[in-house]
């Protein structure tokens, strides 16, 4: 568990910087804006199955790694639920307990979901950025003795806008044996 502690702490500190360079996407319903040491960030919507982001990573976790996953609105919109909790943080290095308050509030459980993001603007280089956070997040609990499937997987994902620049914030579910 230390280690998940440890990935959390990068996850959140990560996810914080994120907020402040990102830029905008469009999407489905949700929304709003936060504002993180004096930055106004603007989080989309909570988009769809059919946007290019969406299909090209369903696609291209089936085609390269035999992967199937779906989108779900449900996982989108924890995603906005910690983009709001982690701007209340003040600390850019939070506690174990401000990151697990985080996570709660979101409604992500550890146990069977994770973060990934990514600071890039084309579809691709986002998509092998969280492919290889998932990858990176599979080696890390592979350490701890278990074993991670993202097969039949739910995803959602949301879009950060502020500073002038674009990310991408998932949650993904994943199964450990």
């Amino acid at each position: 568990m230390k280690v998940v502690k440890k990935l959390m702490a990068l996850v959140l500190a990560s996810a914080l910087a994120l907020t402040l360079l990102t830029g905008c996407g469009g999407g489905g319903g949700g929304g709003g804006s936060v504002s993180i040491n004096g930055t106004t960030v603007t989080i989309g919507g909570t988009n769809n199955a059919d946007t290019e982001f969406s299909k090209t990573f369903i696609n291209a976790l089936s085609a390269g790694a035999g992967i199937h996953v779906t989108y779900s609105e449900a996982e989108a919109v924890k995603a906005q639920k910690y983009i709001r909790a982690a701007s209340k943080v003040k600390n850019s290095d939070p506690s174990d307990g401000i990151i697990m308050a985080v996570l709660s509030e979101a409604g992500i459980d550890l146990t069977k979901e994770m973060l990934f993001g990514s600071d890039e603007t084309v579809t691709r280089y986002q998509i092998m950025d969280i492919a290889e956070q998932m990858d990176n997040w599979t080696e890390t609990l592979a350490q701890e003795g278990l074993t991670v499937s993202y097969e039949g997987a739910k995803f959602g994902y949301v879009t950060m806008t502020g500073g002038g620049e674009t990310s991408i914030l998932m949650v993904m579910e994943y199964t450990a044996t």
